[in-house]
């Protein structure tokens, strides 16, 4: 399997390692449940380093989105880069690692520290996400509005178009964005198609229908066609009516038109993993990944 580049470089080894796709974080507001600052830091990050494929990228068919996210007033740092018809996303300290092979149409999960890795199946992702839509929109008998409003996902929305600030308002969670429009429909679609997989694969990792309403997030900001710069996001877990309790976390992100030698090389360090890795079941990656943190909680703090 072939990243684009020849370069070679050493694969920094740290003393932490960030599992972003243990939980699904939506589900775990959405339900009134409180966890501590270390895992909400591990599932915040989920959505920001996922990879998919989309068609012929323009001339400059390389590049990247920088990530910034915090929480609690701890901040994780990612880069999700745009390789032709490949995406790959990485944490930085040594976190998890995610590709996507257009060819083959799988994910690889890499995980340095452990060095082990496992592979998913993208179009056997989305139809379990199909699966689980359709089986609470059929349902015949009510299973709360939390998973109603999970099924079909209704915001208030209050766009500037001169400001770019965007407001999405519901029950149960809020969004403020700051905005800017795409300069090139391509990148558009990239961008906005691999959003979706970052839905449809953290459902696949964590069996939760909660970050399924992210879906329409990304459906408002693709038909306004615009990219996300910074991001305020707050959870009431048990609706604005009933709880005071919430949380927020801020995102800030920016898009960077071309790679650098620095990125190339850890690009092509992500293919040596992938050459050396013990390969294993999706269970047994999970399991051991989620035991790593139970076992080390300080360290994926890092």
């Amino acid at each position: 399997m072939t990243l684009n580049f020849k370069q070679s470089c050493n694969h920094n080894e740290s003393n932490s390692t960030i599992r972003f796709l243990q939980n699904c974080y939506w589900m775990r507001f959405l339900c009134g449940k409180f966890y501590n600052t270390a895992k909400l830091f591990l599932l915040a990050v989920q959505f920001m380093v996922i990879i998919f494929l989309s068609g012929k990228l323009i001339a400059a068919e390389q590049f990247r989105i920088d990530n910034e996210i915090v929480v609690d007033k701890i901040v994780v740092c990612s880069k999700t880069y745009f390789l032709e018809k490949n995406f790959l996303g990485m944490i930085e300290d040594n976190g998890e690692i995610t590709y996507y092979d257009a060819a083959k149409d799988s994910f690889t999960l890499l995980a340095p520290l452990l060095r082990i890795q496992t592979q998913l199946s993208a179009s056997e992702t989305r139809r379990e996400v199909d699966f689980a839509l359709n089986k609470i929109r059929s349902s015949k008998t009510r299973m709360g509005e939390r998973y109603e409003f999970i099924a079909n996902p209704v915001f208030k929305t209050d766009l500037d178009k001169n400001s770019g600030q965007i407001a999405l308002q519901s029950n149960w969670v809020d969004y403020k964005l700051t905005t800017e429009i795409f300069a090139d429909n391509k990148i558009a679609k990239q961008y906005f198609d691999f959003c979706n997989l970052t839905c449809y694969l953290n459902y696949r990792v964590t069996n939760s229908y909660g970050q399924l309403f992210r879906l329409e997030v990304n459906r408002i900001l693709r038909n306004e066609n615009r990219f996300p710069q910074n991001i305020t996001t707050t959870f009431y877990p048990n609706g604005k009516t009933t709880s005071k309790a919430e949380r927020t976390f801020y995102s800030s992100h920016k898009l960077i038109k071309r790679l650098t030698d620095e990125d190339k090389n850890k690009i092509n360090s992500v293919q040596n993993s992938m050459n050396t890795f013990k390969t294993v079941k999706f269970d047994e990656y999970q399991k051991t990944i989620n035991l790593q943190i139970t076992n080390n909680p300080a360290k994926t703090q890092n």
